[in-house]
């Protein structure tokens, strides 16, 4: 059995629609999508702030290599950004990323399809602001470690 990245991304992303009122959320390498899936060209008017997501596997353990792990094990991070309007205070996507902390509490374990588990094993860490055209981003670092 295999700890698979898809996996993981799909428990935490699953963790992640859990947020109520769910905002709009742009996982990495897709486009925006509406509630039944279909896609928007861009990102339609009202909707800020919206999460941009991404998964990021930092290192998985290799038992093909003398002395390699053999625990079945991968470690990363689930970045999570709020996109709002740049010049209109961050307050709207500052109480949305505090939103987002509260869903993945340090010691969380979520089952993995596949086998396994994912668990939030570390603090969120914030991820510091900045400009990016009319978008003002800042978000959070949600350390994670998946086991088979």
């Amino acid at each position: 059995m295999t700890l698979s990245t898809l996996g993981i991304s799909n428990a935490l992303g699953q963790r992640l629609a859990t947020l109520d009122p769910r905002p709009l959320i742009v996982w990495e390498n897709r486009r925006p999508r509406d509630a039944n899936g279909t896609p928007y060209e861009t990102i339609p008017a009202g909707s800020k702030p919206y999460l941009d997501v991404e998964v990021i596997e930092a290192m998985r353990d290799d038992p093909t290599m003398k002395g390699g792990g053999t625990r079945g094990t991968a470690e990363g991070y689930l970045q999570v950004i709020a996109v709002s309007q740049v010049d209109s205070w961050a307050v709207a996507g500052r109480q949305l990323i505090d939103r987002v902390r509260a869903v993945f509490p340090k010691g969380l374990r979520l089952p993995v399809f596949g086998g396994g588990t994912v668990e939030i094993t570390g603090n969120v860490h914030a991820v510091p602001g900045f400009p990016d055209g009319d978008d003002w981003r800042e978000g959070v670092r949600i350390v994670w470690e998946g086991r088979r």
